[in-house]
């Protein structure tokens, strides 16, 4: 790989790391809907009530989430010189490598905002992202020597599923939301599903606009088709949640 120079290098990650934090706002504001819910249950002593909120929350999310990773790795050669410009192609790896970090981000998300935060353990959330931030800084230094920003973007996922396995460490000694994870495997294999779909149209369509946004419409449709086929159970739930957060 040939050597950038490190304003460039950061240039490249910056805008990776845009695409993928626009990606998860939409699971973002799951956990703010959230939020409140999980707060009052807490100081009502409805422990029960806060093990299903996280289930569910876990299965809407990570439905989200591993669509949402497995598309971006698809439609990085082809959305990246259309946003970017052809100047930017080297952006193109670095997305696909962070678009990985959605997965233990979402996980992250959903036990600091929705379970760490309003029961009163922020101490345990903030030590998580500490220790992650310094953990993404060591293990920086080598990797951007070795790959740039790809590096920079493999230690960026790399600390991420730290904090969210160090989350999870407190999390489940406090509760055991047994159902968290249920289907996962359903939700992996339609993801793989529509990646080979989306990916197959990018090397066959030309690079454009419209390939773009019909890659992205094709991926949605055979995802959810994965899904009914698969009798994944939180479907409707996700369809209703969807709608309602973007009905005006």
């Amino acid at each position: 790989m040939a050597k950038i120079s490190s304003v460039e290098s950061a240039a490249f990650f910056d805008d990776s790391d845009k695409i993928v934090r626009i990606a998860l706002t939409v699971i973002s504001a799951l956990s703010t809907v959230m939020f409140p819910r999980i707060a009052d249950a807490f100081s009502k002593g409805k422990y029960d009530e806060i093990s299903s909120y996280v289930e569910k929350s876990f299965q809407i999310s990570l439905a989200l989430a591993f669509p949402m990773m497995a598309g971006l790795i698809a439609i990085a050669p082809v959305f990246v010189p259309w946003f970017f410009g052809n100047e930017f192609l080297a952006v193109s790896p670095v997305m696909m490598v962070e678009a990985i970090a959605i997965i233990p981000i979402t996980c992250s998300q959903l036990m600091g905002m929705q379970y760490l935060v309003p029961t009163k353990l922020t101490k345990i959330y903030t030590k998580a992202i500490v220790i992650g931030a310094i953990i993404n800084f060591v293990i920086n230094i080598p990797l951007i020597f070795l790959w740039n920003a790809v590096g920079t973007a493999i230690a960026t996922v790399f600390s991420e599923f730290f904090i969210a396995i160090f989350e999870f460490y407190y999390v489940f000694k406090k509760i055991k939301p047994s159902r968290a994870f249920e289907g996962i495997l359903k939700l992996i294999v339609a993801s793989l599903i529509m990646f080979v779909i989306v990916k197959v149209l990018t090397m066959l369509l030309p690079t454009n606009i419209i390939t773009a946004f019909m890659e992205v419409l094709i991926g949605m449709v055979c995802y959810i088709a994965m899904l009914y086929f698969f009798k994944f159970q939180m479907l409707n739930s996700i369809v209703t949640s969807v709608v309602r957060k973007f009905r005006p």
